[in-house]
């Protein structure tokens, strides 16, 4: 089974399009919901009360955290599902089948460890910025400065329990800093998924300010630089955002 995470913190309009997106799912019954909401002071916990209240596969909370990283352990350490996967609140599968493409592909081979797909991000309006094309894994490429998507890159439990989840020390970039410890110290059977998996809301942490771009490039030199010390490659700094570029090119 997989677990879906979602973390809210008063984004009422953003969790109820990511609600919506699971409930229409054809393969409803095959995951369990886990929603961690950061005690939202608006609409939230009254969407996610009555969405539970439909659902058999729903698990919820509502409390004060530290962070959004903090609210991710959380949600890893309510899970049950043997595959976690991230959809926060405003991002949506892209169709209703997404799930379905996702349970074919881990049926297909039961030695699958990591799986990530294409996502279109894009606008308060549905109007689509960027197309991120992931591509196939390759070692090199994380070299580069490419990273697959966090929005449901879906990985086995057991794996991100044995790098201990999100270092709640970084801000902006723990998913970066767990997938880069995951998929440098660990040979893994990666499957890509060459379909567009995820609508993601343009904007986030880490590109909500110059100072927020700032912070995230010095944490994944910090991540980085954790892991090979005087053997990291400091040109990622530089060539991180030159792996976006696709993106507009797919446009």
């Amino acid at each position: 089974m997989i677990s879906i995470i979602t973390i809210n913190y008063n984004n009422a309009t953003g969790l109820l399009k990511t609600l919506n997106s699971i409930d229409k799912q054809i393969c409803i019954n095959k995951f369990e919901h886990i929603i961690i909401d950061g005690e939202s002071q608006d609409m939230s916990k009254s969407f996610i009360n009555n969405y539970a209240n439909t659902s058999a596969n729903v698990k919820w909370v509502s409390e004060p955290d530290t962070g959004i990283y903090n609210a991710m352990n959380k949600g890893i350490e309510m899970s049950s599902g043997s595959f976690i996967a991230f959809l926060n609140s405003g991002d949506v599968l892209a169709d209703q089948n997404s799930l379905q493409k996702l349970f074919n592909t881990l049926n297909n081979n039961s030695s699958i460890d990591f799986v990530y797909g294409n996502i279109d991000i894009i606008d308060k309006l549905g109007k689509i910025k960027r197309k991120w094309l992931s591509g196939k894994f390759s070692m090199l490429k994380l070299y580069i400065g490419w990273m697959p998507p966090h929005p449901m890159t879906t990985i086995r439990k057991s794996i991100i329990l044995k790098h201990s989840g999100f270092d709640e020390s970084y801000t902006i970039s723990s998913d970066y800093d767990l997938m880069l410890r995951i998929l440098l110290k660990k040979k893994l059977d990666i499957e890509y998924i060459n379909c567009v998996m995820v609508k993601m809301e343009e904007g986030g942490i880490s590109n909500s300010s110059i100072f927020k771009i700032s912070r995230a490039n010095l944490e994944v030199l910090k991540s980085w630089y954790k892991l090979k010390g005087l053997r990291a490659p400091f040109w990622v700094f530089l060539l991180k955002p030159f792996s976006k570029l696709n993106q507009y090119k797919n446009q």
